[in-house]
């Protein structure tokens, strides 16, 4: 999270006319709070695709590494204990 600029923002008594609500009709608030709901669902179906950039820059880190160390003449020996 270091590397995302994040800031708080409070609006007190701010009325949002329905057109800008985030999410569509589905997040137009039945009581209140009906923008965050749609927010939160959108932030729900992205977090599979976050995991999976983060899987792959592991991925990408450990090949990278790993050719390092076979250009630098280093032997890896898989499957055995780490010590």
């Amino acid at each position: 999270i270091r590397a995302d600029d994040t800031a708080a923002y409070v609006f007190q008594d701010c009325r949002i006319p329905r057109e800008n609500l985030l999410g569509g009709d589905e997040t137009i608030p039945k009581k209140s709070s009906g923008g965050f709901r749609g927010v939160m669902k959108t932030f729900n179906m992205t977090r599979p695709g976050v995991a999976a950039i983060g899987l792959g820059m592991a991925e990408a880190a450990l090949d990278f590494t790993r050719d390092q160390l076979r250009e630098a003449g280093v032997e890896i020996e898989y499957g055995g204990s780490a010590r």
